[in-house]
């Protein structure tokens, strides 16, 4: 009974102390968790019905690394600057938004434009708290920063609308040469039309410099008609002159005309010149200068290594071009022959190889003391690309050294020029053309051994007759080759006016006498195999392939 009463009255005790408790408040607070309200991701990307920074987000996200969008429109309110903010210097800015202002779920702007795309002039033309759609490519970059490429610009501002007008009002125009370079409109209409896989050159300037890359030595920035970012294109990590590399974003500014030689390509959505470009000259400087490879205006160093480069020559054709040595390699005595180099400004810096060449008219050089670096001098020959070298070949002859014309030459101020197993016949008097007849006496049908033709039809009808010219030995059919001894006339009657004619020969001693004459006149031409000495018979012109090339 005793145990009973007392377990009745513990449990009373227990009852009050619950009951007294119950309204005696906690002396803390409970610990609660905060967990940041997540943005569902909204909108189209339009301009109509733009993304929120979520939807921009799950966009980026998406992409492969450094893979870019297409062009979208993304609404949300300035929540903080990064980089250097508002940066009137460059006209951009580096910023922040989201839907609601806060720092939740925000989207990063990387190097934006103002409204519409026009540069920022002030710090203060963009504010924390501003509400804006910017308009641009969203990308992954490096696969682990989602952002508004650079490029972009604000569309809205506070509900200000003012679209940028991207379409550039220039006409496009050239054909991507040296001489024509592509300007911006058209280079990027060849883009948007497929771009071809060999380089070519354009002409524009620089509307916005993005930054240097100081492994590689490279700048990538944009170039338009106008130096507006209107219509521009993107550069990526281009070269200095020559191929050199940047050692500061300094060395180009905005507003320099310039022209490129490179590959254009469209890199996902983006029109660009590709990596690796080449600058060829700033505001005219530095690269093409002007000449059209004619003796009255030559061709200067810098512009012929830039067509042999891009292989824009005409095989066979001669071209005159000027420089300065700046250096000479070595002297050949089976040819009487020097290869030595040539450049603008007689360095080493963007030098063009002369192989092989020959002193005034196509005479031999005695030693290699003929040629001093720092001589200027005038030449003419054929350019020529060999395993990735550009040269002129070894058919080349100074037209002026020191501003001294060699002495000779034939009737009418042409020319007779041998070089190993080639005879040139040349018209100095015009600009030679593209447009040739030929004659291959390995197909000539007909004749056997021994034959004496008085005349040879070329391919496209012209004649060549052949004259004993008094002597006992006519010119010769061979099979292989037509043979003209001393004395002997060849007379060429073509269809057009004669710039030159090429002949090859079967060997080098048997290319004719150094006393040999031609003369010109329209569309004729004789050759004259002359020989005065008393005995002997000079030197036999055995002729296996002529090449006339008619004038411009």
């Amino acid at each position: 009974m005793k145990k009973f009463i007392y377990s009745l009255f513990v449990l009373a005790c227990a009852v009050m102390a619950f009951s007294s408790c119950e309204d005696v408040p906690a002396p803390y607070n409970m610990p609660q968790e905060v967990i940041d309200e997540i943005a569902e991701p909204s909108g189209s990307g339009t301009a109509e019905d733009p993304y929120n920074a979520a939807a921009a987000n799950q966009l980026g996200e998406s992409l492969e690394a450094d893979a870019n969008s297409e062009t979208v429109y993304i609404k949300g309110i300035v929540t903080r600057f990064d980089r250097d903010g508002v940066n009137p210097e460059y006209g951009n800015a580096t910023f922040y938004i989201s839907e609601d202002g806060t720092t939740n779920n925000e989207f990063y702007v990387f190097h934006c434009y103002g409204l519409g795309g026009e540069r920022f002039t002030s710090e203060d033309e963009l504010k924390v708290g501003d509400e804006v759609i910017v308009c641009g490519q969203i990308t992954n970059f490096m696969g682990n920063t989602v952002e508004l490429d650079q490029g972009g610009y604000i569309y809205s501002l506070n509900g200000t609308v003012v679209p940028k007008d991207d379409q550039s009002t220039a006409e496009p125009e050239g054909e991507g040469t040296l001489e024509s370079p592509y300007n911006v409109a058209k280079a990027q209409e060849v883009i948007a039309n497929g771009a071809p896989d060999e380089e070519v050159y354009v002409k524009g300037k620089v509307s916005e410099i993005r930054g240097l890359n100081t492994q590689y030595g490279s700048l990538t920035y944009y170039i338009s008609d106008d130096g507006t970012t209107t219509g521009q294109l993107y550069v990526y990590g281009g070269l200095y002159l020559n191929g050199e590399k940047f050692s500061s974003e300094d060395q180009l500014k905005v507003g320099d005309e310039v022209v490129i030689r490179g590959k254009l390509v469209l890199y996902g959505s983006t029109p660009e010149i590709n990596t690796n470009s080449v600058l060829i000259s700033i505001n005219g400087q530095g690269g093409t200068v002007a000449g059209d490879g004619t003796e009255a205006n030559p061709y200067s160093a810098s512009q012929a290594l830039e067509l042999i480069k891009a292989e824009q020559f005409e095989s066979g054709t001669k071209y005159y071009v000027k420089g300065i040595i700046s250096k000479v390699e070595k002297f050949d005595d089976r040819y009487s022959s020097i290869t030595y180099y040539i450049s603008d400004d007689g360095t080493t810096a963007n030098q063009l190889q002369i192989y092989s060449g020959k002193s005034f008219n196509g005479e031999g050089f005695s030693s290699i003391d003929d040629l001093k670096v720092g001589d200027e001098v005038v030449l003419v020959g054929e350019f020529k690309l060999f395993n990735g070298t550009p040269e002129v070949d070894k058919s080349s002859e100074i037209i002026s050294l020191n501003g001294q014309t060699g002495e000779g030459g034939s009737t009418g101020g042409s020319g007779v020029t041998i070089s190993d197993n080639m005879l040139t016949l040349t018209n100095s008097a015009v600009t030679a053309g593209t447009e040739t007849a030929t004659l291959n006496v390995a197909g000539i049908t007909g004749l056997k051994r021994g034959d004496k033709p008085s005349s040879l039809t070329m391919s496209d009808g012209s004649v060549i007759t052949f004259d004993a010219n008094g002597e006992t030995n006519a010119p010769a059919y061979y099979e292989t080759d037509m043979r003209v001894y001393k004395n002997n006339i060849m007379r060429f009657s073509c269809k057009k006016t004669i710039a030159k004619i090429v002949i090859t020969c079967s060997a080098d001693d048997r290319v004719g006498n150094k006393t040999a004459t031609v003369s010109f006149n329209g569309n004729e031409a004789e050759y004259n195999n002359v020989f005065t000495e008393d005995k002997g018979g000079g030197v036999q012109l055995r002729i296996t392939n002529i090449v006339v090339t008619y004038a411009k």
